[in-house]
């Protein structure tokens, strides 16, 4: 691209030369393509377009598509090209690339019979923009310069011949947006979005709304400016799970809350053994190496809440029980022992009947 910007001038009487309709040529596609690398922060497949197939045992085809590169250059195929894979030697995996591509096309002389082809002037007419198609052993796409786009990965036995045609590796730009966007502006201002997508994978239903990334990489939701956020859903949430049938349905083989931010330890949910049709409560220490110090079950800021009640056929504690007050046997129940009932305290016991 040219480095100063100059855009042709006419005025009456002025003689042309060749050079300043390619002028006027090369500012009309050097501001196109400043335009793409401002839009495009990344090379890439722009229409979801360069589907590659397998034609025949040794032949790819690449469908038709439009992608642009790091410089802004447009890379189309209007009808679909073939690619032989017979003359690959770089080993038995093999990436597909686009690349930018131009060559002059159409000679012509300057007598239309061409009655002077010894000593005329000659020359091509037309610039043909052709997008390169080749393989590689190495993903060039990823490379810094940006003048590959990736299509797809194909496995090749020895004979040269496809087994595989991988489509998860193709290179799709990404577009910079500006701070502040406007959406519908004039009108109802609705952004209808199906799938906001990190991944090269299609949604195909285009009934639900997917919000993926790259395995292995977060996905971050934040509202607010501090850590203070909120995140408001209105239908079910499901945690491993796709069909949530709850509020907050979380579907695994344990559910872990933990407060190691604070000191106050992990308490994990259905930690039991496998398929014993039991549900554990257990309290870890905030580094969960061992047990934490006390588990309570209180109301707000520790203090006692009105009234708890456990319905159980038994009620079975392993270890000392204190009770802080009354304990009330519902009429027609009684305090059973297998064994010898110890009583022990420091003071008298007092059994006290008012019935008489």
């Amino acid at each position: 691209m040219a480095e100063e910007i100059k855009r042709l001038n006419y005025f009456l009487g002025q003689f042309l030369e060749a050079e300043d309709f390619q002028a006027e040529q090369n500012y009309h596609v050097d501001m196109r393509r400043h335009g793409n690398h401002a839009l495009y922060y990344t090379a890439g497949i722009l229409d979801g377009g360069f589907q590659v197939t397998k034609v025949s045992v040794n032949k790819i085809q690449i469908g038709a598509g439009i992608g642009v590169d790091a410089q802004g250059r447009e890379l189309v195929i209007l009808s679909p090209v073939e690619k032989e894979t017979t003359g690959f030697t770089g080993g038995l995996k093999a990436y597909v690339l686009i690349q930018y591509g131009e060559n002059q096309a159409d000679p012509k002389r300057n007598a239309e019979d061409g009655s002077n082809a010894e000593d005329g002037i000659k020359g091509y007419t037309r610039w043909m923009e052709a997008p390169k198609i080749d393989l590689h052993k190495d993903n060039l796409g990823l490379s810094e310069s940006g003048t590959y786009i990736t299509l797809a990965l194909i496995t090749l036995d020895a004979n040269k011949g496809i087994l595989n045609i991988d489509l998860s590796v193709r290179q799709h730009a990404n577009a910079r947006l500006p701070r502040n966007v406007t959406i519908g502006y004039g009108g109802d201002g609705v952004l209808n979005v199906r799938h906001v997508d990190g991944k090269h994978w299609e949604n195909d239903s285009k009934d639900d709304l997917f919000l993926n990334w790259k395995t292995g990489k977060n996905v971050l939701l934040g509202f607010g400016e501090n850590t203070k956020s909120s995140l408001f859903v209105s239908g079910d949430v499901g945690i491993g799970t796709s069909a949530a049938a709850h509020s907050l349905d979380v579907r695994g083989t344990s559910i872990k809350l933990g407060l190691e931010v604070r000191g106050g330890g992990q308490l994990i949910i259905g930690h039991g053994e496998p398929n014993d049709n039991k549900i554990y409560l257990e309290a870890f220490s905030a580094d969960g190496t061992g047990h934490a110090d006390e588990l309570l079950l209180t109301g707000k800021w520790a203090a006692n809440v009105p009234k708890l009640t456990f319905h159980a056929d038994a009620t079975s504690i392993n270890g000392n029980l204190t009770v802080g007050g009354n304990i009330t046997l519902a009429a027609g129940n009684q305090l059973n022992s297998p064994g010898r009932m110890h009583i022990a305290g420091e003071e008298n016991l007092y059994l006290l009947n008012k019935g008489g």
